[in-house]
């Protein structure tokens, strides 16, 4: 539950602010963006740079749970050589773009 937040528009701005009067978030209409300033989960603050929150925004599909790789697809039984290589790349791109492996 939040409690003793305090919202007003500003500049066009719904800006929310703390019972200290401290600004805490921000939706910024010119930019379409949210800005929270600080943020915690159970009582355990949360942070992170914009390149990590943005570090899987390429990599595919935004789904419930975060971001998603592409499809690969399942080559069954017959697959030729150039499929397997053709998969084999897609997989490691996937674990490249989570950070798994390095990139080059």
């Amino acid at each position: 539950m939040i409690a003793n937040v305090k919202s007003k528009w500003v500049d066009g701005d719904l800006v929310f602010y703390a019972a200290s009067g401290t600004e805490i978030a921000r939706f910024d209409a010119s930019a379409e963006t949210f800005d929270i300033s600080k943020m915690a989960i159970g009582g355990t603050t949360v942070s992170a740079t914009a390149a990590e929150i943005n570090k899987l925004s390429d990599s595919g599909a935004v789904v419930a749970s975060g971001t998603q790789a592409a499809l690969i697809a399942d080559l069954g039984d017959s697959a030729t050589g150039a499929q397997i290589a053709t998969a084999v790349n897609a997989i490691i791109d996937a674990v490249q773009a989570f950070g798994i492996v390095a990139t080059e």
